[in-house]
């Protein structure tokens, strides 16, 4: 699957390689043993928190996977689109009525 990385500024990428590290020493993640034909992109989603009465700017490594999800096996029972939904029951409303549990 031919792919290129998704350019990464130093703070972007050293976000990203933190993030990688900690998973690989906690064995969530591991480096591949032989090359491999698919490639995922990497970016930082950032975000402005406060923490301590402080605004502070918090990144979160976030893995692309759309491509791969080409190559996977589509699903036998997909979940139908809201619009199907409406469709099937014969009105045309924006929302569905969902019952309150007593």
């Amino acid at each position: 699957m031919p792919s290129k990385k998704y350019a990464a500024g130093p703070k972007d990428q050293e976000k990203i390689d933190d993030t990688f590290n900690k998973l690989r020493q906690q064995g969530k993640m591991q480096w591949a043993a032989h090359a491999s034909r698919f490639l995922l992109k990497a970016f930082v989603v950032w975000k402005t928190v406060e923490i301590e009465g402080k605004r502070v700017l918090k990144g979160r490594a976030v893995i692309d996977s759309r491509e791969f999800n080409d190559w996977l096996v589509k699903d036998s029972y997909p979940l139908p689109e809201q619009s199907e939904i409406h469709h099937s029951r014969g009105r045309n409303c924006a929302h569905l009525p969902i019952p309150s549990s007593p």
